[in-house]
């Protein structure tokens, strides 16, 4: 994520912070992101580790999207792989990003992405893993 620029979330294992948390009886909520140049052939089975791992109950897992007005954006553009006219929006302000998707040209073949995203997914969110099974069987 230091590649990003998002390094709050570098300084300490996400299962140590999260531990933090419950042991004070507070439930944490994760967001993931599938879709960075930089991400490892292993993205899918790493975040379905962490997630197992470090106890988050709700995992919002999402494909990265280029926003309006971000360095993001601005890097995707320069580098002529932003889509200008994918987005759907709510409302004139607001976009969709759900069901946009990738809004640009990605690194690795989108199919990949894609494949990875799905997996996530379904490994996650499969009732006998989210409700007490193990993750990683899947």
């Amino acid at each position: 994520m230091k590649l990003n620029k998002k390094t709050q979330n570098v300084n300490k294992p996400i299962e140590e912070a999260v531990n933090k948390l419950l042991s004070y009886g507070i439930v944490s909520n994760g967001g993931y992101i599938i879709g960075f140049d930089s991400e490892s052939k292993q993205i899918a089975n790493n975040m379905i580790e962490s997630i197992q791992r470090s106890g988050i109950c709700m995992a919002m897992i999402g494909l990265l999207y280029a926003l309006p007005n971000t360095q993001l954006t601005r890097r995707l553009a320069s580098e002529g792989r932003l889509f200008h006219q994918a987005s759907r929006s709510v409302t004139e302000n607001d976009i969709d990003q759900s069901t946009s998707g990738l809004n640009f040209i990605t690194m690795k073949p989108r199919a990949e992405v894609l494949q990875n995203f799905i997996r996530v997914l379904n490994v996650v969110y499969n009732p006998s893993h989210y409700y007490g099974g193990s993750f990683l069987q899947g």
